[in-house]
């Protein structure tokens, strides 16, 4: 927190979301005042003041190497601060603009670029997902990520590292991994009307919206009884060991009170008998959750 106007300056402080509400009310609204709050899985969510007296609500995605913004009046902005908390997923990017960080991700080296740390951890974290064959790879991390800044040559080699890496490891993993066990529950929720989903985009709201077009295009809707999905924050926060939470619901928002608990309970269902530890309160506030999820995912596609 950074106060432009007094010069106070907050490197960190622990706060509650009653506090942190204080603490940005407090803040005198000038171009340069900063806010900014970290939960406990270091994501982030800041607050800039601008010259014209408007605010930029920034929220770092690091993986992605970069950020979405957007302005925001402050009655939202109170609303984002006061709703952001350790077990919250990160608030919806809808309306909001993805950039790049504007610091450089690459070395600048005569000839062949070569690609610094932050990089080459970064296609290994999207090999090790496991969803994507090397040409969408290198489309996600020469296009997507780094919007042409990369030599593809140097990218496709890194690529070619990063999986022969995860292929001699594969060796060694049990002969049924937590992942053969989870898509072996997800395709027995599907034959159950349920939509299931892995990976499915980064946030809540984008998930939610691939079940809707996934219900849209069913050939047989009324045999859909509700949907069950993770995310890619969901996916790279069990990568890491936090454990691997699922949305769930029926397919008509309506019946959340009647039937939602119901398609709670064949997740649950379908995720023990695939052999996987399911941790949930039985609530449908709450998320169904893998706490001791290892992630060893079989790499998609072949040398394509």
């Amino acid at each position: 927190m950074h106060d432009n106007a007094t010069k106070k300056h907050v490197d960190s402080a622990q706060a509650t979301p009653k506090s942190a509400l204080k603490y940005w009310q407090a803040l005198t609204p000038v171009d340069g005042s900063y806010f900014g709050l970290v939960n406990k899985r270091d994501e982030c969510i800041q607050f800039m003041w601008n010259e014209d007296g408007t605010v930029t609500f920034d929220m770092p995605i690091p993986s992605r190497g970069g950020s979405y913004h957007k302005d925001c009046r402050l009655e939202e902005c109170s609303k984002l601060i006061s709703e952001f908390r350790d077990e919250t997923p990160l608030p919806s990017t809808e309306g909001m603009v993805f950039e790049l960080f504007d610091k450089p991700l690459v070395r600048q080296h005569e000839g062949p670029i070569r690609l610094d740390t932050e990089v080459m951890d970064l296609i290994t974290l999207w090999v090790r997902k496991g969803f994507y064959d090397k040409h969408k790879l290198r489309t996600i991390v020469c296009d997507d990520q780094y919007e042409g800044k990369l030599d593809p040559a140097e990218v496709a080699a890194a690529i070619d590292l990063a999986t022969a890496t995860l292929e001699s490891e594969q060796s060694s993993w049990p002969a049924v991994t937590d992942c053969d066990r989870l898509d072996a529950a997800f395709d027995a929720l599907n034959r159950r009307g349920v939509i299931a989903q892995q990976n499915s985009g980064y946030f809540q709201s984008d998930g939610y919206d691939d079940f809707e077009d996934a219900y849209k295009l069913h050939p047989n809707k009324s045999s859909v009884i509700g949907y069950c999905y993770y995310g890619e924050q969901d996916l790279e926060r069990a990568m890491e060991g936090g454990g691997l939470s699922f949305y769930f619901g029926p397919a008509n928002p309506k019946d959340e009170d009647t039937i939602g608990l119901e398609i709670g309970k064949i997740v649950r269902e379908e995720l023990e008998r695939a052999g996987l530890q399911v941790k949930w309160s039985g609530l449908f506030a709450e998320r169904i959750n893998i706490p001791s999820m290892v992630w060893q995912k079989r790499r998609a596609g072949g040398s394509s």
